[in-house]
C-alpha cells in the first residue's frame, strides 16, 4: 500500500478520534436532570473508500459503555476491509458524556469525548516505514505506539494541548451519527463543535 494511503487518518471521526487529548479530570459532568441517548454497545461503520482517493479503505468500530468509549480506526488495502490487508490501526480510549440537546437536528445532543489513551499500530512493514518517516516513530508490526505527543501527519494533536473532542451525536434506532469533522481535525474546544451531520460518520449497533 502506498504511504499516502494513511493521509485520511487526519479526517477520521474522532474521533477521533486523534485531535483530542487527555484531561486530568476526565469529561465534564452531564447537566443535572438531562437524559441523553444510551450508547452502550459495539458499533461498526461500513468499509468505505478513503476520501483522499488513494485506493485505501477505512473502517470505524466503537466499543462503548454508558461512560467510556474505545475506538479502532483502521486503514485497509482492500475494499473488504479484511484483517489480512490492515495497514494501520489507531486506537483511542477514554470517558465521554452526553450534554445538552443540540439545535442542529431533532434528537441530536452535544457530546464531549475525552481521552485516556491513544495508540497507533502498524499492520505491515510499509506502515512501519510510514510511521518512521512521518512521525519519527520506531514502530514494529503489531506493537502499539503511544500517540501522547501527537503526530501532525496523522492529524494527532498532543495530549497536553488538546484534552477533549467536542462533538454532536444523534441516535436513530440502531444508527449512531457524529458531526462532520473540520479539515484540520480540530474539535478541541466547544466553539469547534460541528454544526452538521452531513459528511460525518455513521455507525450501526452490532451488539
Amino acid at each position: 500500500m502506498p504511504t499516502q494511503s494513511i493521509v485520511p487518518l487526519a479526517t477520521f471521526a474522532c474521533f477521533a478520534l486523534l485531535a483530542c487529548g487527555q484531561g486530568t479530570s476526565g469529561a465534564p459532568d452531564t447537566p443535572a436532570g438531562l437524559t441523553g441517548p444510551s450508547l452502550g454497545g459495539t458499533w461498526s461503520g461500513p468499509c468505505y473508500p478513503s476520501p483522499a482517493g488513494d485506493g485505501s479503505f477505512n473502517q470505524l468500530t466503537f466499543r462503548m459503555t454508558e461512560s467510556t468509549w474505545d475506538l479502532d480506526y483502521v486503514a485497509h488495502g482492500d475494499a473488504t476491509c479484511s484483517g489480512s490487508a490492515t495497514f494501520l490501526t489507531v486506537n483511542i480510549q477514554g470517558p465521554y458524556t452526553i450534554g445538552a440537546p443540540s439545535a442542529v437536528s431533532p434528537g441530536a445532543h452535544e457530546a464531549t469525548f475525552s481521552f485516556s489513551k491513544k495508540t497507533v499500530t502498524a499492520g505491515q512493514e510499509a506502515a512501519v516505514g510510514f510511521l518512521k518517516e512521518k512521525c519519527g516513530f520506531d514502530a514494529k508490526v503489531g506493537e502499539p505506539v503511544d500517540l501522547a505527543n501527537g503526530c501532525a501527519n496523522l492529524g494527532a494533536y498532543p495530549l497536553a494541548s488538546c484534552k477533549d473532542d467536542h462533538d454532536i451525536v444523534r441516535l436513530e434506532g440502531n444508527s449512531l451519527s457524529f458531526g462532520k469533522r473540520p479539515a484540520d481535525n480540530n474539535m478541541c474546544s466547544p466553539d469547534k463543535r460541528p454544526t452538521t451531520f452531513e459528511g460525518g460518520a455513521t455507525v450501526t449497533k452490532k451488539g
